[in-house]
């Protein structure tokens, strides 16, 4: 496997989002491999174990790939990569720090009022993605605090470039 090799530029937010989005398909795809079985024997709380063992996969998902090669499938997808100060892929222990700062609130489901909870979980993404949106830099709340960039990587074609490629091409006939 190619390693990522970073640039100066940071990473579009439009394109940080669709990090998010692939990434998320791949972990809640996790979560229904799960629940098929669980829904088949008939368990009450099959989507709280579902979800709860998606959760527990985000965890070693996000933070040892970030950490062993500065990208998750999402991230690589489009091809971005997370670096530190020395444009070298994070530490284990600052992958982890940005995680916990992306997943604080999940925290808050332990404590607090169930109201203040719910309006902290809906609300935090759009503020992580505004805290991304008006830096100039495009560093969130997550990468200042773990001393991160998230930038283009450089010399490596996307997923979508690759099947492309590999596409026919279709004439197109004008009348």
């Amino acid at each position: 496997m190619e390693l990522a090799v970073p640039s100066k530029r940071p990473a579009a937010t439009s394109t940080r989002v669709a990090a998010v989005v692939i990434d998320s398909v791949v972990l809640l795809s996790v979560g229904v491999a799960v629940v098929l079985p669980l829904l088949a024997l008939g368990l009450d709380n099959a989507l709280f174990v579902a979800f709860f063992i998606a959760t527990l996969c985000a965890i070693p998902y996000e933070i040892g790939l970030t950490a062993w090669l500065g990208q998750t499938i999402g991230k690589r997808a489009v091809k971005i990569v997370v670096v530190d100060a020395t444009d070298r892929i994070p530490s284990r222990g600052r992958s982890a720090v940005r995680y916990a700062v992306k997943a604080l609130p999940g925290a808050g489901v332990v404590v607090g009022r169930v109201e203040f909870v719910a309006l902290v979980v809906n609300l935090y993404p759009f503020a992580l993605l505004a805290s991304i949106a008006m830096n100039r830099e495009r560093r969130g709340w997550h990468d200042r605090v773990a001393d991160t960039w998230v930038v283009e990587e450089q010399g490596r074609r996307s997923m979508t470039e690759k099947l492309a490629e590999g596409l026919p091409q279709v004439p197109i006939i004008e009348r």
